[in-house]
């Protein structure tokens, strides 16, 4: 069963937006195909995103969102620092859980956090990623030796359609830090 780090983005694609991308994700979590990990300090943060303005959720819908990530997700306490360098310091509890926990996967589309890609998988054996990318990885079969895409990252935060062989519309929703 593989093990995840989800963050904040791919939590408001899965409790919010119901982003169809990310349903095979939702799907696995669902029946235990794959196994999410947090901290109170990650429910935080998305709790504090849901009730932003910009998403005009009622407190019934920020509750059911947050009630949805409790379901989805085991509860563990917070890792020591990994020495694993990123820019947005804010992401640093993303990056020690995941080396902490010996996670399979990383699930972002946080560019900060895909930024540091190359560098977790050499040093920690972490691969980070967007949804797809995992999909793509474990549908191939390839998880235990995929290379990092060296796609460059669209202003949207994904790779380019043709890499991922998908094609179609994509989503205009922003992908920086919420």
């Amino acid at each position: 069963m593989p093990r995840l780090i989800i963050d904040t983005n791919i939590w408001l694609d899965l409790v919010v937006f119901g982003d169809p991308r990310v349903q095979a994700l939702r799907d696995g979590l669902e029946s235990g195909h794959y196994r999410a990990i947090g901290t109170h300090a990650m429910r935080s943060e998305l709790a504090v995103v849901l009730a932003r303005p910009q998403f005009g959720l009622s407190d019934v819908q920020q509750q059911a969102a947050l009630q949805q990530w409790e379901a989805l997700t085991e509860k563990v306490d917070v890792a020591p620092p990994c020495n694993l360098s990123c820019r947005d310091p804010d992401d640093r509890k993303f990056l020690d859980l995941a080396v902490a926990h010996r996670v399979d996967w990383l699930l972002s589309k946080d560019h900060a956090l895909l930024a540091a890609r190359k560098f977790a998988l050499k040093r920690f054996d972490l691969h980070i990623g967007t949804v797809e990318q995992m999909l793509a990885a474990e549908t191939w079969g390839q998880h235990e030796g995929i290379t990092q895409p060296e796609t460059p990252i669209q202003p949207e935060g994904m790779p380019q359609p043709q890499a991922m062989g998908v094609t179609g519309a994509s989503d205009t929703r922003p992908t920086q830090k919420p």
